[in-house]
């Protein structure tokens, strides 16, 4: 995906919530997010909200800009973690970052149905995590923590510059992966992202390695 891309966000009012989709020149997908009133209502008290939808999942931030020069005033930045399903082994992952103000969802909650397109006004590359496992992925997703911490672990540890593609596959220790990094140019970094002190799940870290 070129970083200077911008990204479609379409969205469709419900009775609970919404839903939503995005699409680019790169990438589309694969299905719609249905996100639930409950949890826009949270975020305005929390600033702060992961939400999911099946197998795929949301981070949610709110943000008010002081300065009603700088844009809108208020926006919501969405990180989409879209994962789906090749086979009966394998998922893909695709890590999509979006920005659209929080008016594009006023008025929905009153009118169901009502249909609204809105270009992001933040742009970012989109990195495919790739996940030929079955197991392990499963059981993190399960586990709200746990997800939250692999999700930051994935989030802000391994968005390398220049890569397009991370593929994990299943380690024999519970809740981790092995993984093969992909440039452009071919293979790149390779390692294991694993569970340290499961012992006490609550303590319990994701390290790096290579």
């Amino acid at each position: 995906m070129n970083d200077n891309e911008r990204i479609m966000v379409k969205i469709e009012g419900g009775n609970t919530g919404v839903s939503i989709r995005t699409f680019s020149r790169s990438f589309h997908a694969p299905h719609n997010f249905y996100l639930r009133w409950k949890d826009l209502e949270k975020l305005k008290k929390e600033k702060y909200v992961i939400a999911k939808d099946i197998l795929t999942f949301a981070e949610l931030r709110y943000f008010e800009n002081m300065d009603e020069g700088q844009g809108h005033k208020i926006r919501i930045d969405i990180v989409f973690w879209w994962i789906s399903s090749i086979s009966d082994d394998k998922y893909e992952v695709h890590r999509e970052k979006v920005c659209i103000p929080y008016e594009a969802f006023e008025s929905m909650e009153d009118q169901p149905g009502l249909e609204k397109k809105v270009l992001s006004d933040s742009m970012r590359r989109t990195l495919r995590f790739e996940f030929k496992s079955r197991m392990n992925l499963k059981e993190v997703i399960s586990r709200p923590k746990l997800k939250h911490k692999f999700v930051k672990l994935l989030e802000t540890g391994m968005c390398w510059k220049n890569y397009e593609r991370i593929v994990l596959y299943d380690d024999f220790v519970p809740y981790s992966f092995l993984f093969n990094g992909y440039t452009p140019y071919g293979l790149g970094l390779c390692g294991g992202i694993i569970l340290h002190g499961q012992e006490n799940m609550q303590t319990a870290y994701y390290k790096i390695h290579t």
